[in-house]
Formats: structure tokens, sequence, C-alpha cells
């Protein structure tokens, strides 16, 4: 609901329809979706009876222009019940999701065969955007969940030349190259919208902005528009296709530039109180949950900082003062402890250590299905690394064959991590 009147946003702006644009092909059928209630702004989504998965339901005008999307999650675990408390903070005390966002099944730890664990695997995010951009099938580079996409024609909006399946994937690999149609690809490359929006006077050497701001005409008044409200647009008029971007340029922000706001957390890398953030409109999570601030880890390791390549630190269930290659416990995730903190002991050196897990302690099981590269959108590192996205652009960090477990580093808006959503207050 908005407090705008359709009037005063014009025919461009006012809803009229919806339609299914893509739903996992486990489902075995499209969602159905219910006539758009022009009065009420609103409409049913109903999931195939017995079915779990996810699917992607847009909004249109009257011309076809989509106006804003809706993830529909329906996994076979209920995410809103088992919640896990982590109490050791900052910021306060959160109940998580004991699950990624976008994953059908809880993760278990150990479970043979390793394959299984796949369905804890959740969709990647561009930090900022609400939008997912895949997930894993199995455990292996390339190998996203089969969904399948519904023509226009088959939902009542124009006449449509898409075809079903056309943007299934949700995978590219392969170098940056703006010679290639993002329509071929399913990317947006940024240096080609930055170009089309007039921020950038050329395509092939511009590494930084060239203006921040460009006069365009929006109904009939012309407005001063920022490059990150504009890239925003191009997002959310794009929702299944993820935004590469050059090594270096832009310091690879799919939105051209740093926009802290985006998940609700004006402070940035602070650590602020719980009243300083907001539910935003772009954050992922759903109704009722929301991202977690970059704190809610720091009992995953035995000091509440990074500890990387100081593995007898990570506080994690079954490392024993063993290295993550030597122990079968780290294939596919880490089960780490979010309530109890184990001992660590360092030599004299400072080069090695012992760790000793707590008693009683409660653990918490984080899968590796890897990320997507910013220069690409190509899966990455599955199965050993992972990272998950906070309120700011900090991230879980770890790595099971460097032995890295961090959380304070700055990674750029334009990879694709998971995430973990918490309770809002």
């Amino acid at each position: 609901k908005t407090a705008v009147s359709k009037e005063t946003l014009g025919a461009e702006y006012t809803p009229t329809q919806a339609k299914v644009i893509w739903y996992e092909s486990a489902l075995g059928a499209a969602p159905t979706v219910g006539a758009y209630d022009t009065a009420n702004d609103s409409f049913t989504v109903t999931m195939p009876a017995g079915k779990y998965g996810n699917a992607l339901v847009g909004v249109y005008n009257a011309a076809g222009k989509i106006l804003w999307s809706y993830h529909i999650w329906a996994p076979e675990d209920d995410p809103r019940t088992g919640l896990l408390t982590y109490k050791n903070t900052k910021s306060g005390e959160y109940d998580v999701m004991p699950m990624a966002l976008g994953a059908t099944k809880v993760a278990v730890p150990n479970e043979t065969p390793n394959a299984n664990r796949i369905d804890g695997a959740g969709f990647w995010y561009q930090w900022g955007r609400k939008d997912p951009l895949g997930r894993l099938a199995q455990w292996s580079n390339g190998s996203p969940v089969a969904v399948t996409t519904v023509p226009d024609a088959l939902n009542g909006i124009n006449a449509a030349t898409e075809t079903a399946g056309e943007i299934g994937t949700f995978f590219y690999n392969a170098a940056y190259d703006e010679s290639v149609a993002k329509e071929n690809m399913n990317v947006l490359y940024l240096n080609k919208e930055l170009l089309a929006g007039g921020y950038i006077d050329d395509i092939i050497t511009a590494t930084s902005l060239d203006r921040t701001e460009v006069e365009k005409e929006i109904d009939g008044k012309k407005y001063m528009i920022s490059v990150d409200r504009y890239m925003i647009e191009q997002a959310i008029a794009n929702p299944t296709r993820f935004i590469v971007t050059k090594n270096g340029c832009f310091n690879q922000n799919w939105a051209g530039q740093l926009n802290n706001y985006l998940w609700g957390n004006p402070k940035g890398n602070e650590y602020p109180r719980i009243s300083q953030t907001y539910k935003s409109i772009f954050d992922p999570c759903p109704d009722g949950y929301r991202m977690p601030p970059k704190d809610l880890w720091l009992n995953f390791t035995t000091t509440g900082a990074d500890a990387e390549n100081k593995k007898w630190e990570y506080n994690v269930k079954g490392q024993n003062g063993k290295g993550q290659t030597d122990n079968t416990a780290f294939q596919k995730g880490f089960e780490f402890y979010y309530e109890g903190v184990g001992d660590s002991v360092i030599s004299e050196d400072g080069k090695t250590g012992t760790y000793t897990e707590p008693e009683n302690g409660k653990t918490d099981f984080y899968p590796t299905p890897g990320f997507r590269q910013y220069g690409t959108g190509a899966f990455s590192s599955v199965g050993s690394y992972s990272l998950y996205w906070c309120s700011c652009l900090n991230a879980l960090d770890f790595n099971a064959t460097r032995l890295v477990l961090s959380y304070s580093y700055n990674h750029a808006m334009a990879y694709g991590f998971l995430v973990r959503c918490v309770k809002a207050e």
C-alpha cells in the first residue's frame, strides 16, 4: 500500500496485473495467480499442492512493464519453527532461521549421502537487491536448480516473444563482455547500463563515474536522478538478471556507487542499535524477518574476532584441533557453536594451537554452496567456501581449504552471497 494515489503516479506506474515470472521445475507446474484486485492492489498466489520450492511473481502495468516482484518461498521445512537464539552479540539477542533463504530443507551435518544436503543451499543475492538469483542443484560448479519461465502469452500480458526456459539457468560463465546481448546471457552489464543512463561517457575506458546525477524527464517534469536510483530501477525491471561489473570498476558496486540504505542499515559497518536500522523494502527476508547484523556470528570463533589461518580459534564442532582438510566433518559445511565457547590455547611461537569444544554447546550448520562472481555471475568454490550477507557490506566468510573465518571484511555489492534471516523485533 502507498499513500501516493494512482492518479499522481500515472498509468505507467499503476499496477493492473500479476504473473509468474519463473518457478522451480520441481514444483511440477506454475503457481496459480488469481485476478489482480485493482481496488485493493492485491492478488493471491497458490502453490501446487504437496510440492516445495520457490517462484517469482511480478506485478505489471497495463502495458506489460514490470513494476515490482515477489519471491514466493514454500520450503518443506518451515523456517519459522525451530528458530535458534543467538545471544553472544554486541547489539542484542536474535532468533535466527535454521536455514538459508530459499532453501527447501534444514541442512543436516554429516548426512549420507552428501548430496542430500543440497536442499539446504539457499539462493544467492547481490547485496541490496531483493530478488533471488539462483541456487545449486548439485554439489558442483555450474549446476543451478532448474527453473521454468512462464511466457507472457500464457499470462495474458501482451503478445509475447519469449519462450519457456529462456532465462531458466540463472548462470553465465564467461568473461565480462558488453558486446554480448544481455537478453542472451541473463545478465546486466553495469558499464552498458551506466552509458545508456548518461553516467559515463565511454563504455570501454570508464572505471569511475563521470557524473553521479543526470537530468531526466518523468511524467513531463525534469528531475536530477542519482546513479544508484537509476540502477535500482534497472534491477527492479530485471529481477532475474545478475548485474556483472568489470574488475576494478566502480568498486564492484552494481548500483554504480555505494548506498548503505538499501538493506535498512544507514550506519554501514558500524554496530548500530536496532532502533537505528529498519526493514527496507529491498530486504529479501519474509515479512516479520530481516537481514541480520554483522555481529550475529561473533560466537563462531573463540575470540569473537576474525581467525584467518588460526584453526584453533574456530568454534566448530568436530574440529578437535585438526585442520579442516583433515576432518570429514567439514565436508559441504561447518557446524558452528552459536552458544557456548570452546577453549583455545596458542603455542609460544603463535603459529599453532589447540582447541577444545565447549561442553553442552549448541550448534548451527552452515552449508558451503559457494558464491557468485561479480565479473561473470559464475558459481565459484562450491562445496568448500561460502559467504552470508548481513545488513551492511560485511559477511560471514568461511573457507574449508584456506582456514579462513572472517566477518569483518568489506565485500563488494555485486557478489552473490547467501542470506540467513533473523526475526524482527
